[in-house]
């Protein structure tokens, strides 16, 4: 997003696909090699995002697309409106600032510490990817 003169400009990307939960759905079930390639693409996609102190902190489904390319299916997470990101001055695993206490996500991906108004961490969305993962 970019300001100029009191005008918001807004780009986005067009993502020509559709999101896994719609996979899923069409599929009925997701064979293991698929549902294993899936999620370790997934995390990898993940640990990327944490590597840059974000915490996406809304991982669904419905907020990650499937993008058909000639060069094969890209998986993309969408919907970073309740993201933050980790204080990369502490030294400790997980640490975040303080502003991610707070409820935020869809209930049934949310991690136990959102219901708890404790701390949130980037483990919040592993916890996440694992009930994306027993949903399906």
């Amino acid at each position: 997003m970019h300001q100029l003169d009191n005008c918001v400009i807004l780009i986005s990307e067009f993502i020509g696909g559709s999101t896994l939960l719609k996979h899923i759905i069409s599929k009925g079930s997701l064979p293991e090699n698929e549902t294993v390639y899936i999620m370790e693409t997934l995390l990898q996609g993940l640990e990327a995002l944490h590597k840059k102190n974000i915490v996406h902190r809304n991982l669904k489904p419905e907020n990650i697309m499937l993008a058909y390319t000639p060069t094969g299916t890209h998986f993309k997470f969408t919907e970073f409106g309740f993201s933050c990101t980790l204080d990369p001055n502490d030294k400790t695993d997980w640490y975040v600032t303080e502003n991610l206490c707070m409820k935020c996500g869809t209930p049934g991906y949310m991690a136990p510490e959102l219901f708890a108004n404790k701390l949130v961490t980037a483990a919040a969305d592993i916890f996440s990817m694992g009930v994306i993962l027993y949903a399906w």
